[in-house]
Parts: C-alpha cells; structure tokens; sequence
C-alpha cells in the first residue's frame, strides 16, 4: 500500500488506514474519514530525501520542492475532508 501524504513508493514503512471522526454534528452522528498514513509517521523525512538526479528530474533539490508541497497539501486536503469544509 502506498501512504496518501507522501507518496513514497520507495518506503518500506507499514502504511495503516488513520481514521478521524467527521467535525461537528456529522462527527457526532457517527461519520468519519479515513486515508493511508505511513504507520511511523514517517512522512515529513520521506519527502525530503533527495531523488537521484535523471533526464526527467535534472535537479533533486526541486523534486523535494515539489514534494514537501505536494505532502503539505494532501494533508490539508485530508483536513479539510474531516472539518467538512470540501
């Protein structure tokens, strides 16, 4: 399985289903969410290791760039879906 936040196919970490009740009423009313989350919490250093440099990704710096934001904006798409404001 592969964590919804990162991405990181090459992690060998165990990946679990995280579960959040839903905010307000629709939490109360038993809703909730769910989304693959590395078992570690292993996120936040997967994105940041370097990429070996190749004809598509000439630049490693830029892929961990592009990671962080696509790490940092999944999880506010995850917030989101548990406030229940998307």
């Amino acid at each position: 399985m592969l964590c919804e936040l990162c991405r990181d196919v090459f992690s060998k970490d165990d990946v679990y289903l995280w579960v959040a009740r839903k905010a307000g009423q629709s939490g109360k009313d038993g809703n909730t969410v769910g989304t693959l989350i590395c078992a570690e919490f292993g996120c936040c250093a997967n994105v940041r290791k370097e990429p070996p440099a190749n004809e598509i990704n000439p630049d490693p710096a830029v892929v961990v760039v592009r990671q962080i934001a696509g790490l940092e904006s999944r999880t506010e798409q995850f917030l989101d879906r548990v406030r229940g404001s998307k």
